[in-house]
């Protein structure tokens, strides 16, 4: 008999009748079985050369007490190691994360092995590697349309930073920058290098790679043809690849979108009945977004190769204090930072699958046929702008504009279907932007007060 036949005490109280004796054989082995997994892998499939392609990995070593072990990084086709790096499994045999980050120097296609070396008692080495493709292509200059409704602090400190890049020697430049403010004085196009007067047309619009579009109103007034520009930027990213950026903003952005031709570009949907050109009640408290699992792994909030570092630089920058209402992300998207308390608005058909909990989300993106849009619900990254977190500042944006341009720079990632939202298709900064110097028009000087708003810089000269 086996324990899964006859009921054992049964059979013992009827062996016991008929003077049988009965022996215990212990079948199969006592000890788990060995062996080691290697899974979970997330890495870019598209960077630039020189980039920091980090590899993020989980190796699960089952049966094995404290087994220090190498992960090794290759390049298919090629003999040698790329990186050697050894780890200790968890005693009780949970996963273990690792994370290898390399610098390709070659453009091209590259097919990269991470692996450890199978164990003598192990069971299976089938499990011991796995595979990624990364596609590595030159640095190209990234063509940048800012569109803005008025001056405000964001603008005036993000123009900047971009017309610096926009600034450099031909051989290290990086952005080339057009702003549009629709507020300005006419004549300003005439005084201001990276200004123009008026919104591009339809061809001119799909020589650009990203767009980010600041609080402005996209209803159309006084035959302004606004609808028709709205229409343009949905076929930019839809049918070109190209990258869409809305920032949020106490007048128009995002609420006055619900029945724009963006609708269905954005990845928000508008929730509510908050008054577009409401005024906001001020707000005393500060908050730092809470990034969410998908968000840590984005390169737009990597300061660091190193997760620690990474998360200490993240958990240091000054707080905001501002952030959006009346919406919430659409299926389908992802939710990369949310607010560490203020709740959302509204319900998901299917809740919880794609962002944190029932917090206000601050910062989702998705993909739309051919391009890609991210919404950030706050507008006082201007804050990160100052003394030591300056540097933090000109990189998160930088690497904001070169994600945004992946889709039309990505090669074979330039097709993507609706909906498709790959959290391992983005590149990391090769280099950080150089500090800001001490002008006023750098950003430099003191600090605008801590309840300063938008609207506040509407009061100098008309311009940029």
């Amino acid at each position: 008999m086996t324990t899964e036949g006859e009921d054992l005490g049964k059979v013992s109280k009827y062996a016991a009748q008929m003077g049988v004796p009965l022996y215990f054989v212990g079948l199969g082995d006592a000890h788990e079985v060995r062996d080691v997994i290697v899974h979970d892998l997330q890495v870019e499939d598209s960077v630039y050369v020189n980039d920091h392609v980090v590899f993020d990995l989980r190796v699960t070593a089952q049966g094995y007490n404290n087994l220090t072990f190498p992960v090794i990084l290759k390049e298919k086709g090629k003999p040698g190691e790329l990186l050697h790096k050894d780890f200790t499994a968890d005693a009780s045999g949970k996963p273990v994360k690792v994370r290898l980050v390399y610098q390709p120097t070659e453009p091209g296609e590259h097919v990269y092995e991470v692996s450890t070396p199978k164990q003598p008692d192990e069971v299976d080495e089938t499990n011991n590697r796995l595979q990624r493709s990364v596609y590595v292509q030159e640095a190209k200059v990234i063509k940048v349309l800012y569109v803005e409704g008025y001056r405000r602090y964001e603008y005036h400190f993000l123009k900047s930073l971009l017309e610096r890049e926009s600034d450099r020697a031909k051989g290290n430049k990086s952005i080339d920058l057009k702003c549009l403010l629709l507020s300005a004085d006419p004549e300003y196009a005439g005084e201001d290098k990276t200004a123009i007067a008026y919104f591009p047309t339809k061809a001119e619009l799909f020589t650009y790679d990203v767009v980010i579009l600041g609080d402005v109103d996209p209803r159309s007034r006084d035959n302004n043809k606004m609808a028709e520009h709205m229409r343009d930027l949905a076929d930019f990213v839809r049918d070109h690849g190209g990258g869409l950026l809305l920032i949020a903003g106490e007048r128009f952005a995002p609420q006055a979108y619900k029945d724009s031709p963006l609708r269905d570009v954005l990845p928000i949907e508008l929730v509510g009945n908050k008054p577009i050109d409401g005024p906001d009640a001020p707000r005393v408290d500060g908050y730092r977004p809470e990034l969410t699992p998908v968000g840590r792994l984005h390169p737009i909030f990597r300061f660091s190769p190193d997760e620690k570092e990474n998360d200490e630089t993240w958990n240091h920058l000054r707080e905001l204090y501002w952030w959006s209402e009346g919406y919430q992300p659409k299926r389908l998207t992802e939710v990369l930072a949310v607010h560490p308390s203020a709740k959302k608005e509204g319900k998901l058909p299917s809740e919880g699958d794609n962002f944190m909990s029932d917090k206000q989300a601050l910062v989702v993106q998705q993909f739309v046929g051919a391009g890609r849009c991210l919404f950030f619900g706050f507008n006082e990254t201007w804050r990160w702008g100052f003394r030591e977190d300056q540097l933090h500042y000109n990189q998160f944006w930088i690497q904001t504009v070169r994600y945004l341009a992946r889709s039309r720079q990505g090669g074979q990632a330039d097709a993507l279907p609706p909906g498709r939202a790959d959290q391992g298709d983005c590149p990391l900064p090769r280099r950080r932007s150089a500090a800001v110097g001490g002008s006023r028009r750098q950003g430099g000087g003191g600090a605008p007060p801590r309840d300063a708003r938008p609207g506040d810089l509407e009061a100098g000269p008309r311009g940029g």
